[in-house]
């Protein structure tokens, strides 16, 4: 059995190029090419396995006898690069490939969706009392507000930026748990902020998301929240996303409850995000933000429940956005949306992270180096 390359269009050579195929395109031309490229859509008599699923088009086995490969259309390219990462994601291992899967959500497929769950992750930990207390006597949020909501953000993607296993993951965590090692916080509050970062997102992206997470992206979300929990000590961390949800749900039923000390740090938060925007529209954002709220939640920050119409309104505000998302093509490869840090505009270094003072206190090993 033989196998002849592919002939080429001139519009079909142009496309493969420009594509950055053009190794495999050098390879057809010569006559004995490894694979070819086709178009989703095109029905054609394929032999051999898949090889890999890359971007926009598709490399397969070899093709029996001649093939004329032509771009894919417009509508065809659109719809492949959509959903190209969701293909790829579906096919990853959801423990071994976490921090991979976490990188293609948090910047390239749901970036600001993400931002937003973590930032409702925030909020929901300002209504326990115990948490809030202690936030509220540190007075970071009051001070530095833009600085620790930065700092914790930041802290997640030094951990995952180069995999959980890396020096840098483990120099993050050694960092963050110098910080929290002056005070003494319970480990069920421990878990609980840890869900919400595991929770939040997924609420967040199922509802208001231009799609919601497959299965892969929800079990890397857990397997993200237990590596985390490993680091810093934390025990009895779930090993499923739906074991996080319920220790969630169950903890904010015993726990959430109001305290002045709530509001005040709820309220911090809101003029840090509130400042993000143009000052006309702060006053619009701060009443849409709260609309989003669930009530439980609101009752424990102190806010009333929000009129109906501003409920509604920002509901169909935020999900015409993601029907607009969806319509784009996907983000490039080439343009992440990594966390651009507001109190950081040259850059920061590690020890940059945190309060001034932790940057004095004694790195501990992490509790899986210790013998």
């Amino acid at each position: 059995m033989s196998y002849s390359a592919g002939e080429l269009s001139p519009e079909g050579r142009t496309h493969w190029k420009r594509s950055g195929h053009a190794a495999l395109l050098a390879g057809i031309e010569n006559g004995s090419p490894e694979g070819v490229c086709v178009s989703m859509k095109q029905r054609l008599p394929l032999v051999g396995e898949v090889l890999v699923d890359a971007g926009d088009v598709r490399f397969t086995g070899l093709h029996r006898g001649p093939l004329r490969l032509n771009p894919p259309s417009t509508e065809e390219t659109h719809i492949m690069g959509r959903y190209s990462r969701l293909q790829e994601i579906r096919r990853m291992d959801p423990a071994r490939d976490c921090a991979e899967i976490l990188r293609l959500m948090s910047q390239y497929e749901f970036p600001w969706d993400y931002r937003q769950g973590i930032s409702i992750a925030f909020l929901r930990d300002y209504g326990v009392p115990r948490i809030s207390v202690l936030l509220d006597r540190t007075q970071e949020f009051e001070r530095n507000g833009q600085k620790r909501y930065d700092d914790t953000v930041l802290f997640g993607y030094e951990m995952a930026a180069e995999g959980f296993e890396s020096e840098r993951a483990r120099a993050a965590a050694r960092h963050l748990n110098r910080i929290h090692g002056r005070y003494r916080i319970p480990n069920e509050d421990y878990l609980y902020v840890l869900a919400t970062t595991v929770v939040g997102p997924k609420r967040w992206i199922d509802r208001f998301g231009w799609r919601p997470l497959c299965a892969q992206e929800a079990g890397a979300l857990a397997e993200v929240g237990r590596r985390m929990a490993a680091m810093m000590g934390i025990e009895g961390a779930p090993d499923t996303y739906e074991g996080f949800e319920e220790l969630l749900d169950a903890y904010e039923e015993r726990m959430f409850a109001y305290d002045p000390a709530n509001r005040r740090v709820a309220n911090a938060t809101f003029r840090v995000m509130a400042a993000w925007y143009p000052a006309p529209l702060r006053p619009l954002v701060a009443r849409l933000s709260l609309a989003l709220l669930d009530e439980p939640l609101l009752g424990a920050l102190g806010f009333p429940e929000q009129p109906r119409w501003a409920r509604a309104a920002a509901v169909r505000l935020v999900r015409a956005r993601s029907r607009g998302v969806r319509l784009l093509p996907a983000r490039p490869r080439w343009l992440p949306s990594r966390p651009r840090p507001r109190s950081y505009p040259f850059g920061y270094e590690l020890d940059d992270l945190g309060p001034h003072w932790a940057q004095n206190r004694p790195l501990e090993s992490l509790p899986m180096e210790k013998s």
